[in-house]
């Protein structure tokens, strides 16, 4: 060591590490350290070596104090490279600055700008993001790398037209990666393409048989896409491969609700809030505030996700906003998805407090709502498509609790309890963990706003229903749907034969076809099957007058589509089911005292379904008392965290 310079250290700690002995070559650099403790090239090699001998943390830190505005352009590239190469993402907040002086040079090369808009992208900052992945191509137009990772910023966001034109200039060798033709499949989905999307997932499968996440997002589509004895078969794989310790990554465990696989759901949860968790730093825990410390009123809620606008969750909180009592809560609206629909504008006006966080990344976001120093924020999005929990992972506020959008586990330490009421909690399973906040009455409201109740009721003949039937409806999206409940149905109609089935919801043209043919296989003449058109809310509760009975789903209800048919006057037939997604319907029907609306098995739901029709009592619980309950829910909530 005496006679030897940096150069050659340098050298000798290179081929080590070319030889695959990094801790060698680790051991050389900091032997280096310390007979030349300030050199900076021994000490940015050793930040480097750290990273490849598995201590990122340490070297992202070491990193940090290494670079500057001044440090040679192969320095800063070398350092996002390796920011970029751990799985972790040590080092992310400070790789950002690494590529703003990186990119802000005369000298800066396509490749530099990729590697920023990386950075940024996974930050979650995808407008800038795109910013500078568009820079890249123009420097080298076909530089594919940067069309794949154009494509992902672009269907992150919902961009999924332009999206596909990016994934359409990626080469072979991205065509040759299974996550290629994985993400390319959920543009292909987002664009009304579901055939093409079965079978670039297909195409991911072949490339690698044990691609859990492929292969559960394939069950999911063939779910919704009614192709249930494929589905059948790529259920029984994933349970093998569960068994055998397979793992997902990048999956949902929303996928495993709506391809019925409940073994999956609890791993993927877990898997999922990890990766939610990866790389993310807390925030300071909110100051005890004004409320906490006297006990005393208004309570600041946050109601929070990408579902405050149309949609099913947004329809159920436009009913309940306007009920809140401002002597007791202090409502703030968090849209992390901002549309301009009109439910949007309802529940605007509902909130005394309005924040869009749709532009901000996943920090920026974090620390707005860390300082408006809620009581409870309410994530009404959960880990479904337009939910943001990577937000809730910087812990914003001191409680944070799950309300409607995701009714499942979510196995994350950022979350302190799930909304439910105690019919839906009478069955959970077995290894049920986490904490309960109960409504006393039912986890849904009892009805939609009445003001949605203006449209005038068309007749029977605009609707295509025969003038003498007794209609049964039901308007659940397709992948609620499977062959087990079509063949229940089927019965009721076999043994009441002036019935008809009023079927719609979300699904494809071709997945609604697969499901009338079901019906038929199962002996149900084409005439007594009527197809309906999507409408806009009022209209849609107007024209759900004309029907006599609302047939819910399971082994998952219906939920905020429940509330709808309740709303127009419908007595609804459900089955309690297991779990909180099994007796969302059946809970409102036990909350409104109509005990003759709820079955435990499927013979008793078909003689329920064939039972003389009556008229919902209406004198039930109002909108108002239901508020009134769910704010006391929220103080008692609140005030228990606290002790």
């Amino acid at each position: 060591m005496a006679d030897i310079s940096i150069e050659q250290l340098l050298s000798q700690a290179q081929q080590a590490l070319n030889q695959g002995r990094p801790e060698q070559a680790l051991q050389q650099v900091e032997q280096g350290l310390k007979r030349w403790p300030q050199d900076e090239t021994l000490r940015f090699w050793q930040a480097l070596l750290l990273y490849q001998c598995g201590r990122a943390q340490q070297g992202a830190a070491m990193l940090e104090d290494c670079l500057r505005a001044q440090s040679p352009e192969d320095w800063l590239r070398a350092g996002l490279q390796q920011v970029l190469a751990d799985p972790a993402l040590h080092g992310l907040s400070q790789a950002v600055q690494w590529g703003q002086w990186l990119t802000g040079r005369v000298s800066a090369q396509a490749l530099d700008w990729y590697m920023h808009g990386c950075v940024l992208a996974r930050l979650d900052a995808h407008a800038e993001a795109e910013q500078a992945l568009l820079q890249a191509l123009q420097r080298q137009a076909g530089f594919t790398q940067a069309h794949y990772e154009l494509a992902l910023c672009l269907h992150r966001q919902h961009r999924e037209a332009e999206a596909l034109e990016h994934f359409a200039a990626c080469g072979p060798l991205e065509a040759q990666q299974p996550w290629f033709h994985y993400n390319h499949a959920l543009s292909l989905q987002a664009c009304g393409r579901p055939d093409q999307a079965i079978q670039a997932l297909r195409q991911a499968l072949e490339l690698d048989a044990g691609f859990l996440d492929a292969r559960l997002r394939l069950a999911e589509l063939l779910a919704r896409e009614a192709r249930w004895a494929a589905l059948e078969r790529e259920r029984a794989v994933i349970v093998e491969q569960l068994e055998a310790g397979t793992r997902a990554d990048n999956t949902s465990p929303y996928s495993a609700d709506v391809a019925l696989l409940p073994q999956a759901q609890h791993r993927l949860a877990c898997a999922w809030s990890e990766r939610v968790l990866s790389g993310v730093e807390f925030l300071n825990t909110p100051r005890a505030t004004t409320t906490e410390q006297s006990g005393q009123s208004p309570l600041r809620i946050g109601y929070f996700g990408g579902d405050l606008n149309l949609s099913a969750v947004g329809s159920l909180l436009a009913a309940v906003l306007p009920w809140h009592d401002p002597a007791r809560v202090e409502v703030y609206g968090l849209s992390t998805h901002v549309t301009g629909d009109a439910m949007e504008a309802r529940i605007r006006a509902a909130c005394h407090h309005w924040l869009d966080l749709s532009a901000l990344n996943d920090r920026q976001a974090a620390e707005r709502i860390q300082a408006l120093e809620l009581d409870v924020l309410l994530d009404v999005s959960g880990y479904t498509r337009r939910g943001r929990p990577r937000i809730l992972a910087h812990r914003p506020a001191r409680l944070q609790v799950g309300l409607w959008g995701y009714l499942n586990r979510h196995c994350a330490p950022f979350m302190d309890a799930l909304v439910a009421d105690a019919f839906c909690a009478r069955k959970l399973p077995a290894d049920w963990d986490e904490p309960l906040w109960l409504h006393p009455h039912s986890l849904l409201p009892p009805r939609l706003d009445p003001d949605w109740l203006t449209e005038p009721v068309p007749d029977r003949r605009a609707l295509d229903l025969p003038q003498g039937a007794r209609v049964l409806a039901s308007f659940n999206a397709v992948y609620k749907l499977h062959p087990s409940l079509l063949r229940a149905w089927a019965r009721i109609l076999q043994q009441d034969p002036d019935s008809v089935l009023w079927l719609g919801g979300a699904g494809s043209p071709a997945a609604w076809r697969r499901v009338h043919d079901a019906l038929q296989q199962a002996g149900v003449a084409p005439s007594r099957l009527i197809a309906a058109e999507s409408l806009p809310l009022g209209a849609h509760l107007a024209r759900l007058k004309q029907a006599d009975l609302w047939l819910d789903t399971f082994p998952y209800n219906g939920g905020a589509s429940v509330v709808a048919a309740r709303t127009a006057g419908l007595p609804v037939r459900s089955l309690a089911g297991e779990g909180l997604l099994g007796r969302m319907s059946a809970a409102l029907n036990q909350a409104a005292g109509q005990t003759n609306g709820v079955a435990e098995t499927v013979e008793a739901y078909i003689m329920a379904a064939l039972e003389i029709h009556r008229e919902v009592t209406t004198a039930t619980l109002s909108l108002a008392d239901w508020t009134r309950a769910w704010e006391a829910c929220l103080f008692t909530g609140h005030l228990a965290a606290g002790r």
